[in-house]
Order: C-alpha cells, then sequence, then structure tokens
C-alpha cells in the first residue's frame, strides 16, 4: 500500500472541498425562489376580490402576468375565447380558500341552484387598465405550475 504524501493528503482535501462547495452551492441555488412583490393595485385587488367571495382570508393566493390567451383555460375557456386581443397582457389572481359569490350574474336556470361556490376563485385584470376581465369560481383544482406564478405572500 503506498503512503500518501503530504501533498498529495493536501490536493485531495482541496478537492473534496471543492465538490461539498460545489454541492451546497447547488442545493441553496436550488432552493432560492425569486420573488417579485405584487404592484400595490394587485394586493388592493386580491383583497377586494377576496372579500366580494366571502373569504377576506384565503388559504392560499397566486399571481402571474400572462398574456390573456395563456390566461384564458385557467378560465375555463379556450384561448380564441379570450377575447379579440388575446396578446393583450392580464394580471391573473389565484386563490384558494371557501368562497360564495353572492350577487353573482348568472343564467336564469343557474340561479335556481343558488350562489356559485367553491374552493378555488380566479380572476383576471387587464394589466393596463386594472379593470377586471374574467372570473371562474369552482371546486376544480386550479393548475399553475409552469406559468410563472409567485405566491402572494403579503396581504
Amino acid at each position: 500500500m503506498k503512503k500518501m504524501t503530504r501533498g498529495t493528503a493536501v490536493g485531495a482535501s482541496l478537492a473534496l472541498l471543492a465538490v461539498i462547495g460545489g454541492l451546497a452551492f447547488v442545493i441553496t441555488a436550488a432552493q432560492s425562489t425569486d420573488v417579485t412583490p405584487p404592484p400595490g393595485w394587485v394586493v388592493d385587488k386580491a383583497k377586494a376580490v377576496a372579500e366580494a367571495y366571502g373569504d377576506p382570508h384565503p388559504s392560499s393566493i397566486q399571481w402571474a402576468q400572462l398574456p390573456a390567451s395563456e390566461a384564458a383555460p385557467l378560465l375555463g375557456l379556450t384561448p380564441g375565447e379570450a377575447g379579440a386581443e388575446y396578446s393583450r397582457q392580464v394580471v391573473v389572481l389565484v386563490m384558494q380558500g371557501t368562497f360564495e359569490k353572492k350577487k353573482a350574474r348568472v343564467p336564469a336556470d343557474a340561479a335556481k341552484k343558488g350562489n356559485p361556490k367553491g374552493q378555488w376563485v380566479v380572476v383576471n385584470f387587464d394589466a393596463v387598465t386594472h379593470t377586471g376581465t374574467d372570473s371562474y369560481i369552482g371546486t376544480i383544482p386550479v393548475a399553475t405550475t409552469g406559468l410563472g406564478f409567485q405566491e402572494m405572500t403579503k396581504f
């Protein structure tokens, strides 16, 4: 068996430290998330929507700015149903909680069933005018993975 020289031992130690340091960097980079806080008007809209839908403290609020065509499926629409300006930017709020929309505008046959209720609310706002464009309330979970949604942590 060969004896390790001092230079070999130092070299091996430095290599091991480099590997450990590299792993620590990779783990830290994987855990860090760049969170962009939403604009103030988006927070105000989120508060108003949560209140209007009967759950002023939803368990989760996510937001993203997307083209209307990408946001349409979150509302149960096709990209073509996003309107003539399907490329316009919208801010989408996705909330999870216990919701009931009072005074909702619904078709006459649906009105007999009572107010719409659900665990999910999705609302689009025009990114320029800040006016609401579409909304959804229901029990089907809304998939936001891969669309750039961020958790709204301050509400």
